[in-house]
């Protein structure tokens, strides 16, 4: 993993941001990325390779430009601002380092970004050529965050580290990106945000799937921020960087979008309601200038699938009781409340009830707290954004990338990503109506162990959680690098299903025979044989049709994984049948006689 052109690219973009002080400083991270995933889209659009290069020369004519405008002299940082955004950050990389396994590599999504960025970094193109299955399934998926996994990446095995850089990278943006928007709110309100990104189970619980929809939702907050700041100053140059960032979250993940449509809704209602016109007519302007510009820049690379897969819904049908659960789960700890029809995720656990309570008391506070304030934008959005959820399956909007539905435990993430604005705004309010210094400290004191407490939820919650959704061991990356050691390429593995041997191709080059996309499909089989016919072969100790079946589809080596290899190691042990090549913790590589 390489981050020397990313460190360039902030550096510059820093010289180059418009804005002062804190915000210049604070606002750079996502500036640089929307401008990464930009570049990409126009170089690919073009023609033009992914050269990293390419990226660096645009800013240095422009730093050259802007030269006699950069100036350090007058930079004034609030040092107690920047430690503790700094602070906060660096307890959330923490608490991530502690939950997150150190290969983020699972049985299914991760393979999807997986397999899409092998292709960009190969071809050196989000639009890449090949049609070799799986690889043309994701053709169609906004490549936003895998242009920044390419950016980061010197070869293909670099993709896990380049998740994983990400994945702190996006935890870092969130704390950033609710302090600046707390501040936008009201001075002194991004101290009571940002720390609640430690408490929140959904920053840490479902990051390792969902990593665009991440990447989205943290331009999402800096695009909130850019529009309250220009609502309050009339300075452009907020409405100049938002339109950057939107044109770069469409190319990302297109439901914080939808997000951001409706806040822009509940935004200017409230301008109409002052009769703020000259705002609208901005706000306007700025928002669907980069919109279209952005699907008009893709028009002629968006295939007929990509329309049509907008145009499809994916409904899943829930009874009631579960819909109305799910919407209370958006205000509380995720892990506590949601449901899906099939199965639930539920605690028998006290302490985390009681502080799913706080967290219901503080939101209701902060709600009252906006409408004293008169903020009333900010109670509009979070019910728009819950209409648009509830009436979901009556409401089909055909957005490019994306069919509308998911199950309503899934639709709920985007109500619980917004609650730290109202959590922190509820310890505002409260601390404020505190006459005593002793009870507000008490107050901090109170709600500082709370997010602990939470945060010790999280680590005990969510690694037992998550542990069987993780495929790659230590034991698979020193098998994948006996393979390479050993030359073994371009060959088609046989694996067994939901397993480490899904990830041949980004350590090594060869294929498995059984992937995410295959098995989602509904598609089991190899020849005319199924994975289920195989796990009989092994369970009767039938050698010979196991390896008749192996040599019929031309596969000459097979990938054992670890749980089966601890549970079937004798099978393949049989020397008149296979050759274990290679063996160490359960994990074998074995060759078909």
């Amino acid at each position: 993993m390489d981050l020397f052109y990313f460190l360039i690219v902030l550096i510059l973009i820093y010289l180059i941001n418009p804005l002062k002080n804190d915000e210049k400083l604070m606002t750079t991270p996502f500036l640089s990325i929307s401008y990464i995933i930009i570049s990409s889209y126009f170089m690919s659009v073009f023609g033009v390779s992914l050269i990293k290069i390419y990226y660096i020369i645009p800013l240095i004519f422009l730093t050259i430009f802007n030269f006699k405008k950069i100036s350090f002299k007058n930079v004034k940082l609030n040092k107690i601002s920047v430690l503790f955004v700094i602070l906060i950050s660096l307890l959330a990389v923490f608490e991530g380092y502690i939950i997150f396994p150190e290969n983020p590599l699972n049985k299914t999504d991760t393979q999807y970004h997986s397999y899409k960025s092998q292709a960009i970094i190969e071809e050196k193109s989000l639009f890449y050529t090949t049609s070799e299955i799986p690889y043309v399934n994701y053709v169609k998926y906004p490549s936003g965050f895998h242009s920044l996994v390419y950016f980061i990446s010197n070869q293909v095995n670099d993709i896990p580290d380049a998740f994983n850089f990400l994945m702190y990278f996006m935890l870092v943006s969130m704390v950033i990106g609710f302090y600046l928007v707390g501040e936008s709110i009201k001075s002194g309100l991004g101290y009571f945000t940002a720390p609640f990104v430690l408490a929140g189970s959904v920053f840490y619980g479902i990051i390792y799937v969902l990593y665009p929809n991440y990447l989205a939702y943290s331009l999402f907050l800096i695009s909130v921020f850019f529009l309250i700041k220009y609502s309050k100053s009339r300075d452009t140059n907020y409405l100049y960087l938002f339109s950057l960032v939107l044109f770069a979250m469409i190319y990302t993940h297109p439901f914080p979008v939808l997000m951001l449509i409706l806040f822009i809704l509940s935004i200017t209602i409230f301008e109409i309601s002052n009769k703020n016109y000259n705002v609208i007519k901005n706000y306007f302007i700025f928002s669907v200038i980069p919109a279209v510009a952005s699907l008009l820049l893709i028009s002629k690379r968006m295939s007929k699938d990509i329309v049509s897969y907008s145009k499809s819904s994916n409904l899943l049908s829930e009874p009631v009781n579960i819909i109305i659960h799910n919407i209370f789960a958006g205000f509380g700890i995720f892990y506590l409340f949601m449901k899906h029809p099939v199965y639930a995720v539920t605690l028998d656990n006290g302490v985390t009830f009681l502080i799913s309570l706080f967290f219901t008391y503080l939101f209701i506070i902060g709600l009252y707290g906006i409408f004293k304030h008169k903020m009333y934008y900010l109670i509009l959005f979070p019910i728009l954004l819950l209409f648009i959820l509830i009436n979901s399956e009556s409401i089909h909007l055909s957005i490019p990338f994306f069919n509308t539905m998911y199950a309503s435990n899934r639709m709920m993430y985007n109500i619980q990503i917004i609650m730290p604005i109202f959590y922190g705004f509820g310890v505002y309010s409260i601390i404020n109506t505190l006459k005593k210094r002793t009870f507000k400290l008490g107050f901090i004191f109170l709600t500082s162990f709370v997010i602990f407490s939470s945060a010790c939820m999280n680590y005990q919650i969510i690694p037992d959680y998550l542990k069987e959704q993780y495929v790659v061991s230590e034991a698979d990356l020193n098998a994948f690098e006996w393979i390479n050691l050993n030359n073994i390429s371009n060959e088609t593995f046989l694996n067994f299903g939901e397993d480490a041997g899904q990830f041949l191709p980004i350590y090594t080059s060869n294929k498995p025979v059984f992937y995410y996309s295959k098995f989602s499909s509904g598609d089991f089989s190899i020849g005319n044989n199924t994975i289920y016919e195989l796990a009989k072969f092994i369970d009767g100790n039938d050698q010979y049709n196991y390896t008749k079946v192996c040599k019929m589809n031309n596969i000459k080596y097979i990938y054992v994984s670890g749980v089966l290899g601890e549970l079937c190691s004798d099978f393949f042990k049989d020397m008149a049948y296979f050759k274990i090549l290679y063996g160490e913790d359960n994990v074998y590589i074995v060759e078909v006689i």
